[in-house]
């Protein structure tokens, strides 16, 4: 659910942008679980509390030091692009990575999952850097970095143009 702010007389309202859950009816309780920001170019729409649960579960596994993260999709492949930088000392497997965040993802969510069954949506990409990659493509690239700027978890563009602007910079930085 997301939240709009309203007068009692219904006159004005504004759209927060946060997402809510009920946690209990009696008494009444919400929590706030995120910003509505999805990953729903290919009609998934897996959000971005679901995101950031696959990834604090990976981290919560041995060998796994994500520090940062961006996800995004590749709309003519179909297919969503996990870019994770990780520490140094992370000791795991792509192969691994992909299970699980696929796995995960199926689990959480009964779109992602209907459309992985039904082959309409492929197996994430996922993209293992250096631990800093994503902070150097903000600054340099995006010319953003610091307490305001913040590092989106889900691409919000809707052409998938963010993900495809830090691929572009991972794939000139390899080739040094």
């Amino acid at each position: 659910m997301t939240v709009i702010l309203s007068t009692c007389a219904g006159l004005w309202r504004y759209h927060i942008g946060d997402t809510i859950r009920f946690s209990g009816i009696a008494p009444h309780f919400i929590e706030f679980t995120g910003r509505d920001r999805f990953l729903d170019k290919l009609e998934e729409k897996v959000t971005q509390a679901e995101v950031e649960q696959v990834i604090a579960e990976l981290n919560c596994s041995e060998g796994f030091g994500i520090r940062e993260f961006i996800v995004g999709t590749n709309i003519p492949a179909r297919r969503h692009v996990w870019v994770l930088a990780v520490k140094k000392e992370s000791t795991f497997k792509k192969d691994e990575v992909i299970r699980r965040i696929d796995g995960k993802l199926r689990v959480l969510n009964a779109d992602y999952n209907t459309f992985r069954t039904q082959q309409r949506i492929a197996a994430p990409e996922v993209l293992v850097e250096d631990e800093d990659i994503i902070y150097q493509w903000s600054q340099i690239v995006r010319g953003k970095l610091g307490g305001q700027s913040k590092i989106p978890h889900i691409d919000p563009t809707s052409d998938g143009s963010l993900i495809i602007s830090l691929k572009g910079f991972i794939g000139s930085r390899s080739g040094l």
